[in-house]
This record gives C-alpha cells, structure tokens and sequence, in this order.
C-alpha cells in the first residue's frame, strides 16, 4: 500500500509540468513538488525492502535532475536514508548504472 503511494507520489514529481526547468522559486509547481517530497519523506518509515527494490530506480531518476535547493535537499536526504537503511539494493541498483556510462563521457559530466 505505501509502495503505491509512493510510487504515485514519485510519478507525479516527475511529471512534465513538475520539470526542474519549468520550477521557480515560490511558484505553485515549485510548492507542488516541495510538498510532493515533504510526503515521500514522511511515508519512509513504513517502507518494505520489497518497497525499497521497487522505488529505488525512481529515485535515482531524481536525482539525475539539477532542483531547487530545498527539493534537492529533500531529494538527497531520502537517498542517503535508502543507503544507509539498504545498502545491498541502493548500491547495487548505482553500480548498474555506473556501469551503463559511456566510457568516453568526461568524469565531470558522468557525476552529474
């Protein structure tokens, strides 16, 4: 049940009109995806390591994305919970993706 909410709530973060370059500060988006992270953050103690497998992916998509400071605060502290509560999944789903950069992409652009 929470996984779905999530999820949800994930979806809609990333949603076309929630883009990072359509937010400015104070606009009703930009409260739209704060409040959107303010509820992901609050559901986290109920989730599963089954939840946890499922939502991860979304996360990192995430955080692919240049925010707003305090959404990317939200952001990153969900991340860092995730590593620090599952290591096993959180790191084993960022080598895969580690592993998917092109070889020839210069290091400072493959961080981001």
């Amino acid at each position: 049940f929470v996984r779905r909410i999530i999820f949800l709530l994930l979806k809609k973060s990333s949603s076309p009109h929630l883009a990072a370059n359509k937010l400015l500060p104070h606009s009703a988006a930009y409260y739209e995806k704060l409040h959107l992270w303010q509820c992901i953050c609050a559901l986290y103690p109920f989730l599963t390591e089954e939840d946890v497998t499922k939502i991860v992916p979304n996360v990192l998509e995430e955080m692919k994305v240049g925010l707003i400071q305090p959404i990317r605060q939200l952001v990153d502290l969900y991340a860092i919970c995730l590593a620090r509560d599952y290591p096993e999944i959180v790191i084993s789903k960022i080598l895969w993706l580690l592993s998917l950069v092109d070889k020839d992409v210069k290091p400072v652009a493959a961080q981001s």
